[in-house]
């Protein structure tokens, strides 16, 4: 499920310069990336590279062609988030480092459907957005596995007005609106900015009602949780 850095991974995407070992700064074709696309794992029941496409993304003129990392073509979307098979999962973080111990990954992340509890309310692909010029890994965000505590990490797009599509781990896919003022700031970053931060408000302001966050908390652990 995982985008991962490796080539040999199990990726639902490969991405391009990755794969060729080229450096952040290193532009490609709009080609270029489709041709990690259709080597991913999803694209035989996908079939469409315009599938990975949101008609309303605008990364590529607001941050494809940042200073820091310009990467010259933005197509796909979306994301995984990093409890599915992500950067969170243990698979990953033994490619990362072949000698990684348990502390150096979430025991929490599924590598497996069977390993998600209640999977139409688990999220697993989310439209996603990135300052540094392209989708470079996984969503995270930190959470508390025993309270309501958590923040945000990583921002995702919000291209449609105060809403964001959302995939599921039982297929389905739904629009869901955002409530809180600092959920839809963190989705702006800051064009220009050589190095704005991840997520500029990572917990909800006095006076909002924090629904944001525990929707995303509860969606984003794949097993049960309190």
């Amino acid at each position: 499920m995982g985008c991962g850095p490796a080539a040999n991974r199990r990726q639902w995407l490969y991405i391009y310069r990755r794969q060729r070992g080229l450096g952040g700064g290193t532009k490609i074709t709009v080609q270029e990336e489709w041709n990690g696309i259709e080597r991913g794992l999803l694209f035989p029941y996908v079939g469409n590279v315009d599938a990975y496409h949101c008609p309303g993304d605008n990364s590529d003129k607001l941050y494809a062609e940042k200073i820091i990392w310009p990467n010259g073509s933005w197509w796909n979307s979306y994301s995984t988030t990093a409890m599915m098979n992500g950067e969170e999962s243990k698979e990953t973080a033994l490619i990362y480092n072949p000698g990684a111990t348990p502390g150096d990954w979430d025991e929490n992340a599924a590598l497996k459907i069977t390993e998600i509890t209640s999977p139409g309310k688990k999220v697993v692909f989310l439209e996603n957005g990135d300052w540094r010029g392209w989708l470079m890994g996984s969503w995270l965000m930190r959470y508390d596995e025993t309270s309501v505590s958590c923040s945000w990490v990583d921002p995702f797009a919000i291209w449609h007005g105060d809403q964001s599509p959302l995939g599921f781990a039982d297929g389905h896919g739904e629009m869901h609106q955002w409530v809180d003022w600092t959920t839809n700031q963190n989705a702006l970053f800051t064009p220009g900015n050589p190095n704005p931060p991840m997520a500029e408000y990572p917990i909800a302001l006095p006076g909002e009602s924090g629904d944001d966050l525990a929707l995303m908390r509860r969606s984003y652990i794949p097993g049960r949780i309190h």
